[in-house]
């Protein structure tokens, strides 16, 4: 199989919050990837309520999620997404198809349950006709890689902090707030480690779309405006330590991107969870949760340092849409401050990386060192049998099983 010289690769993924589709065209001649163009995609409503009245309907029912057959129209639907997007955004831009060495692509996560022996994931997206619609090769399948090398399949994005962001005689702790919050430990260059620690944004942004009908809480305004009411509420504080004391694996599953996970731990502390389940709390209510939840992804981050004796860290970096959340932010830097001292808080575009780009780039360089032949090794991050080559290959419908796979040789890509 023959491999382009050249280092321009898309990435497309959406994530668990289902909040929009991010395309990027990234040149990865240097460290920091050149972010050529961008573009977020309005996810369409009817399918993004399809999928979660799926999801809703087989919690409920307590139906086996493995059974990809109940998934197929959603399947369908995102596939036919995904092709337009990417003939869009070709197309708009006079991309030549030549110019791209591939796309990395994330489809929909349905489901993902890592609490199981083995961790059972459907992610939606038929990357085999996805393949019949482009010259260059698609490459996907990179959390059930992951999986099936022994690994967890989450989370991705630390050995890609560990390329973008690591400084020699810096100690760093890089924190992507997505749908949900995952961090890499960085020491003088190395990565140590990468995890999942908790909620991010999706619990929010769901709880945001069900009582409030917005897509997310704009500038953390509504968890601003109720944070004293909150703090004031006795039985919410208490429902708030409930939750902290909740305990994380390394990889974390989309329930916790569900209401069901917060009812679950209101019954514990013998709050009524049928407010919320029949909507008949007031705004009030509904907005001191909001600056609940808000606090739930700030102290878990917070916890999370202090948990982990990292008193040598000189700089947090946060990254990805939590940025965008000034209340949340406020929050964090205010309990850094608390409880380190000498600690650097700042965001990605200090160091030159945009955090709206970030994962979409992040599966971009997935797409890169599997096509040249570069294995990664997410041996402490997810469990996965040392270094292996992540992801798989489709090209004019073939699947990977039918394709040379690259190797290493004379491969000029790492960082150094």
């Amino acid at each position: 199989m023959s491999i382009k010289n050249s280092k321009n690769y898309l990435g497309i993924l959406t994530g668990t919050s289902m909040d929009s589709i991010d395309i990027a065209f990234c040149n990865f001649e240097k460290k920091i990837p050149n972010i050529l163009l961008f573009e977020q995609y309005e996810y369409p409503e009817k399918i993004k309520s399809q999928i979660r009245k799926e999801f809703d309907l087989l919690h409920l029912l307590s139906t086996k999620f493995e059974e990809k057959d109940n998934w197929k129209e959603c399947e369908e639907n995102i596939t036919n997404l995904y092709i337009s997007i990417i003939k869009d955004f070709i197309g708009k831009n006079k991309i030549n198809e030549d110019d791209i060495s591939g796309i990395g692509v994330h489809g929909q996560t349905a489901f993902y349950d890592c609490n199981e022996d083995e961790p059972i994931l459907i992610e939606l997206g038929d990357f085999g006709r996805i393949s019949d619609n482009f010259k260059f090769p698609i490459i996907a399948d990179f959390r059930q890689s992951d999986i099936d090398f022994g690994g967890r399949g989450a989370p991705l994005a630390p050995l890609f902090h560990e390329y973008v962001f690591s400084l020699k005689d810096i100690n760093q702790i890089v924190i992507n707030i997505g749908g949900i919050s995952n961090a890499t430990i960085l020491m003088k260059d190395k990565i140590v480690s990468g995890l999942d620690i908790g909620p991010g944004n999706g619990l929010i942004d769901l709880f945001m779309r069900t009582f409030f009908k917005e897509k997310y809480d704009n500038n953390g305004e509504i968890a601003q405006k109720y944070f004293k009411d909150f703090n004031d509420d006795k039985t919410l504080n208490l429902l708030l330590d409930s939750m902290l004391a909740h305990k994380y694996d390394k990889s974390i599953g989309n329930m916790v991107i569900n209401l069901h996970f917060l009812y679950g731990y209101m019954d514990e502390c013998n709050i009524d969870s049928q407010i919320l389940v029949q909507k008949k709390g007031s705004q009030d209510y509904y907005g001191k949760l909001v600056s609940l939840l808000t606090s739930l992804t700030s102290k878990n981050i917070i916890n999370f340092l202090i948990s982990n004796n990292l008193k040598n860290i000189d700089e947090v970096i946060i990254c990805g849409g939590g940025v965008k959340n000034k209340m949340l932010m406020k929050l964090i830097s205010e309990e850094l401050k608390n409880s380190f001292q000498n600690v650097k808080l700042i965001k990605s575009e200090d160091r030159g990386v945009n955090h709206q780009t970030i994962e979409a780039c992040l599966f971009a360089w997935l797409a890169m060192n599997y096509l040249t032949g570069n294995e990664l090794n997410y041996e402490n991050i997810t469990g996965c049998s040392g270094s292996q080559l992540i992801g798989g290959e489709y090209r004019e419908g073939l699947s990977m099983d039918l394709l040379d796979i690259p190797t290493n040789e004379g491969d000029d890509n790492d960082k150094d």
